[in-house]
């Protein structure tokens, strides 16, 4: 078995060849890997060392691996790999790639992620600068319930005075 690794532009790549010596000669593949310019596949392109007219192209999907999740404040990285088998040789690639942090998302102050508190976060005021109560969704009159409360008042105090007179004019 013969085993080749190289660096091309930022990826490893590895060739593998399994030889039986009782087998005629066959192709003797070498290859390059070029990735995508969004790195979603990989294009092995195949020679053969014994016959430069003997060609082969081959585009496959890369495989991501998370290594490390981005955060609010932290790149992450992905592991990127590909893989392809011709005749016996397994062509792979691969390739880390560093992901960009995501920002916080604020709301109310806070992130939504993380929960961190947002420094540029100024709270709304609870009344307004004419002095009016912020609407808190209770639609009751309060007309009513004030001229309830007033005639509450008048009937107890009619109450009051009557029983004092009723006092006053026993002991006298």
């Amino acid at each position: 078995m013969y085993t080749a690794t190289a660096q091309l532009g930022g990826a490893t790549v590895t060739a593998r060849k399994t030889v039986d010596g009782d087998s005629p000669l066959g192709h003797d593949w070498t290859y390059t890997a070029t990735w995508s310019e969004d790195n979603t596949t990989v294009t092995f392109d195949f020679i053969c060392n014994r016959d430069k007219s003997h060609t082969d192209q081959v585009t496959v999907k890369a495989i991501k691996e998370t290594v490390k999740a981005a955060d609010c404040t932290t790149t992450g990285l992905d592991r990127l790999s590909a893989s392809y088998e011709k005749d016996g040789l397994l062509a792979t690639a691969s390739k880390d790639v560093v992901t960009s942090a995501l920002g916080h998302d604020y709301k109310d102050g806070v992130c939504t992620n993380c929960g961190a508190k947002d420094p540029n976060y100024k709270a709304t005021p609870t009344s307004t600068p004419g002095g009016t109560a912020p609407d808190t969704g209770d639609g009751t009159d309060l007309l009513a319930w004030t001229v309830l409360l007033l005639a509450c008042a008048g009937a107890l105090t009619a109450v009051l005075r009557r029983r004092a007179r009723q006092i006053s004019g026993k002991h006298n």
